[in-house]
């Protein structure tokens, strides 16, 4: 969910930076200043910084877009761990069960075989008596 928003986020900044862009790419750099050649310059150096802004600003949100899908990766990688371990936990509770009740069972055999212990001590003595 969060690597979802966050590729949202970077996708949103995207979307207005190329909003930006396409208006700066339209701008024509020869405007008639009507002999104003002063302005013509001082416009034309805004509009290189703008450029130079626009190609830092585009650098910047192409690092920002593989660090979210990297995260957006990593998330997914941590569900799927997630959900492995889950299973895993969840085969382990079954074997844990299983095990408990052979374990009853072994311990109902001793206690059968407990019981055929002493009723043979039993006869023994009868049968040691009579010899």
């Amino acid at each position: 969910m969060v690597g979802d928003y966050v590729l949202q986020m970077a996708q949103d900044v995207k979307d207005e930076a190329e909003r930006h862009w396409t208006s700066i790419n339209n701008y024509n750099r020869n405007l008639d200043v009507v002999g104003r050649d002063e302005k013509k310059i001082v416009i034309d150096c805004h509009v290189e910084s703008i450029m130079f802004t626009r190609g830092r600003l585009e650098a910047v949100i192409k690092d920002i877009m593989k660090e979210s899908n990297a995260i957006a990766e990593l998330l997914k990688e941590l569900r799927e761990e997630k959900r492995r371990s889950t299973e895993y936990e969840q085969k382990c509770e079954e074997d844990l069960y299983n095990l408990m009740k052979e374990a009853k069972k072994l311990e109902e055999k001793i206690e059968e075989l407990n019981e055929i212990r002493i009723i043979w001590s039993d006869f023994d003595r009868v049968l040691v008596g009579k010899i």
